[in-house]
């Protein structure tokens, strides 16, 4: 392969040269990934190279990430905090009444009056925090 080419392979991870970018593709856990890695060769090959270990390792890759509604992340960390972290009754408390509130002030908004941190929260979190979704 010539070393002008537009495309190249790590493993089970390509990359390939879209205009001026370079995009990554490869296939985790029967899904198909296509990030784009930005414009420099090197670091995509880099990039390419880290992910091809992750995906032989068997860990989530690093660009990986779940679109998880923030009902179902609130839940996941309460019960992180009464099951595994054994926080108190009383802190358990005040978290709930905390994602309550936000919940409860971000849904009377409509997405466009939303402030930044209730933009975050109002449909769908995207997070890359494994353990997070860990139930």
């Amino acid at each position: 392969m010539a070393r002008n080419s537009k495309s190249f392979r790590v493993g089970r991870v390509r990359g390939d040269l879209r205009g001026r970018v370079w995009y990554l593709s490869y296939s985790d856990q029967g899904q198909r990934h296509r990030p784009r890695v930005g414009s420099d060769r090197n670091a995509a090959r880099q990039l390419a190279a880290k992910i091809n270990a992750e995906l032989e390792a068997g860990v989530t890759t690093t660009l990986a990430f779940q679109a998880i509604r923030f009902s179902e992340l609130r839940q996941q960390r309460l019960q992180f905090h009464e099951q595994i972290a054994r926080s108190s009754v009383a802190s358990i408390s005040r978290y709930r009444t905390a994602t309550e509130l936000q919940t409860s002030s971000c849904r009377r908004m409509r997405s466009t009056d939303l402030p930044p941190p209730c933009r975050m929260f109002h449909e769908t979190t995207l997070i890359s925090s494994p353990h997070l979704s860990e139930g």
